[in-house]
């Protein structure tokens, strides 16, 4: 179990997108191989919509806010949401899915080369350095 939610992780992205308002930060699930970048957000609020599912919108803000510490303290809940908007979206080619549009007129899909890719976890809990692990080594090796 946990390789398969490491391997999982490995595709989720924090990116930015520029907008008629200005730039925004949204949290994306990256498909290398499609050149292609899925806005969870977006792409859910458009699948739950879809699927008759009432307040969509609200429910893809709750699974899928912008941050994305925000997004993996969800849990499986919103890891389970995740794999559901990729299984779905699997079934477009890759110019289907940049011709979508969401909410608003929101894009749920785009090309990597029109986002910009920020860390995976911009603002991290913790952050560790070698300075302390160094002085750990060394004493260990005393």
């Amino acid at each position: 179990m946990e390789n398969l939610w490491f391997d999982f992780l490995m595709k989720l992205v924090t990116f930015e997108v520029q907008t008629v308002l200005g730039r925004f930060q949204r949290i994306g699930l990256i498909q290398p191989e499609r050149s292609l970048i899925l806005d969870l957000n977006a792409t859910a609020a458009w699948m739950f919509n879809d699927e008759g599912r009432p307040q969509a919108q609200s429910w893809a803000d709750f699974l899928f806010p912008c941050e994305m510490r925000q997004f993996l303290a969800m849990g499986e809940p919103a890891m389970e949401a995740a794999r559901q908007v990729e299984s779905r979206m699997a079934g477009f080619s890759c110019d289907e899915a940049l011709a979508l549009r969401g909410f608003g007129d929101a894009h749920l899909a785009f090309s990597t080369d029109a986002v910009k890719l920020k860390t995976p976890v911009p603002n991290p809990p913790m952050l560790r350095d070698f300075i302390t692990f160094e002085t750990h080594i060394g004493n260990a090796c005393k």
